[in-house]
């Protein structure tokens, strides 16, 4: 059932091309030397490794505490009723080019910490702050997002039936956070998880808020109820409800939310998965554009493309793993992973198991619980490579020991586990995992956090092969570029990536990383904003983050 409320579609479209650029870096001659500039394309220094050979796969070392990150950040999380998890976030929060890092805490804006450029980070002390967050209310998630177009993120946060904006004032401090949606009294539904998205194309942002439970009255700790997902559109500066998702049987018990394109016809859709998969299956909900009621048409039709998974979803992650030019979507859960492979005829394939996703780790299968995931190109070798962290569940059911697990890539869309060979496979339990290039060499690096410890730092070493960052700034509030969708061609691959924000409990960088191998140069990156817009660069080399600005194109 989907219940709804007025909104209105723009649409534009644009195409913008620079050939040869590879040619001028080269020192030869060309037919056309046009200024990068002049498309809104810049291109960054090409970065040069110190190690000249190609490393193995056995190339992270733990450097957390080396690093500035020795602390737990909530330290006293297990005394916060209805409380598990530590989210994080990594994102350049106050736009000098390098990630930073933020950790979510439940009664407070969140664990700013400011990197040195090099992979160091400090935190950077924020308020005080005069106001509380009112009585049991509390912060269970944030993302980050440039919310006024100021082009500095600003922090989101999701909880106990609130969603509440900490603007950034510049220098790494954020306002004290004001409340942008709030349902007074109970019940409400306690949002643990949302996804930031531009829905409706008007190229501000819209929320999808993930409907974990209703809670009806006195302590967190009760037996929750399912509570339904809610569409929240950005109506000049204001969220207001759009549509309440209620798949037909009932709502679930949702974690996960993901707004993206995944029938790949340029305008946004939305998708939502249960955590305790026997109460209802995930659910795909298309965009189907204006409607005779002036609201959006929303399809649910994840029984029709078989993508109606019963699971404990607690993580995903996109991206085209077979090839074929359309996005897959990947989920942790109790068990191995799940992955919905696309397939010619538009639905899609469960395939985890046949891709190599099942851990081989010294524990039973199916009471591992995978919580973040992440599937992106660790060695840059022009194969994605698979991350996960594992945690206790939430009831407690589980056994103690949870390891995560790193896979390598052996081919497209084929695995290998390597977990207990390189060491990764830590057995407390850890929540969130982003993988980012923190020290700036071009090799994404890998971070994850449990409860109320510490986190953990794998950082990845350079070496010889080829990669391509792509960095947008992109309309007025959304000037992080949520939704583009990102192909690079190089050396006869394709591949394609999706600019996203928060997935579940952790959110990576804005930027889209493609692993070339040992491509020499890059044939074209193509962008296809939400709106229609579609923007080219062609002929380059590659090593470096190429920046792209909205505001700059002719």
């Amino acid at each position: 059932m989907i219940s709804r409320m007025g909104t209105s579609f723009k649409h534009l479209v644009l195409a913008s091309t620079i050939p040869a650029l590879a040619c001028v870096e080269k020192g030869e001659n060309c037919t056309d030397t046009a200024p990068v500039q002049s498309t809104g394309f810049s291109l960054g220094p090409q970065q040069v490794c110190a190690v000249t050979e190609t490393l193995g796969f056995d190339r992270f070392t733990s450097q957390a505490a080396a690093r500035g990150l020795d602390k737990a950040i909530n330290p006293n999380l297990s005394e916060t009723p209805g409380v598990l998890h530590t989210p994080l976030l990594a994102e350049d929060l106050d736009g000098d080019g390098d990630i930073d890092l933020a950790f979510n805490r439940p009664t407070t804006v969140a664990a700013i910490f400011e990197n040195d450029g090099n992979g160091y980070f400090t935190e950077v002390e924020q308020g005080p702050y005069s106001n509380e967050l009112p009585q049991g209310r509390i912060f269970l998630n944030v993302a980050a997002a440039d919310m006024n177009g100021d082009k500095l993120p600003d922090l989101v946060f999701s909880g106990s039936g609130m969603v509440m904006v900490s603007m950034n004032l510049g220098g790494l401090q954020f306002e004290e956070p004001q409340t942008w949606f709030f349902i007074p009294s109970r019940p409400y539904t306690s949002f643990q998880s949302f996804h930031l998205g531009d829905v409706d194309a008007d190229q501000d942002l819209d929320i999808l808020l993930a409907g974990t439970a209703i809670v009806a009255a006195g302590s967190h700790q009760e037996e929750p109820l399912a509570g339904p997902e809610l569409l929240l559109l950005n109506v000049d500066g204001q969220f207001e409800l759009e549509a309440t998702l209620t798949p037909d049987g009932g709502a679930g018990f949702s974690m996960l939310s993901l707004i993206t394109d995944y029938d790949n016809d340029g305008d946004q859709d939305l998708q939502t998965f249960t955590d305790l998969g026997r109460r209802t299956p995930s659910n795909f909900y298309r965009n189907d554009g204006i409607g005779s009621e002036g609201s959006i048409d929303w399809v649910e039709e994840a029984g029709t493309l078989s993508a109606n998974l019963r699971m404990s979803a607690m993580g995903i992650t996109t991206g085209d793993y077979n090839r074929d030019g359309r996005f897959d979507y990947c989920m942790s859960d109790i068990g191995p992973a799940k992955c919905l492979l696309s397939a010619p005829d538009g639905s899609f394939i469960e395939s985890g198991v046949a891709m190599g996703l099942e851990p081989d780790l010294m524990v039973d299968i199916e009471s591992w619980a995978g919580w973040s995931m992440e599937i992106e190109d660790l060695d840059n070798d022009g194969l994605e490579d698979a991350i996960s962290a594992a945690g206790l569940d939430m009831r407690g059911e589980l056994p103690a020991e949870q390891p995560d697990a790193i896979w390598q890539g052996v081919d497209i869309g084929k695995f290998e586990d390597r977990s207990i060979a390189l060491g990764f496979a830590d057995e407390n339990s850890h929540y969130a995992l982003v993988s980012a290039d923190l020290d700036g060499d071009g090799f994404l690096d890998i971070l994850t956090i449990g409860a109320d410890d510490a986190p953990l730092l794998w950082m990845n070493q350079c070496d010889n092969q080829s990669w391509l960052e792509i960095e947008l700034v992109g309309p007025h509030q959304n000037t992080s570029g949520f939704g583009v969708r990102v192909q690079v061609d190089a050396d006869g691959q394709s591949q394609i990536r999706e600019i996203q924000n928060l997935r579940a409990l952790a959110q990576g960088p804005s930027r889209a990383h493609f692993g070339l191998g040992n491509a020499e140069t890059v044939d074209t990156v193509t962008l296809s904003w939400p709106n229609g817009t579609v923007d080219i660069l062609e002929n380059f080399l590659p090593n470096r983050v190429v920046k792209f600005n909205v505001e700059q194109r002719p």
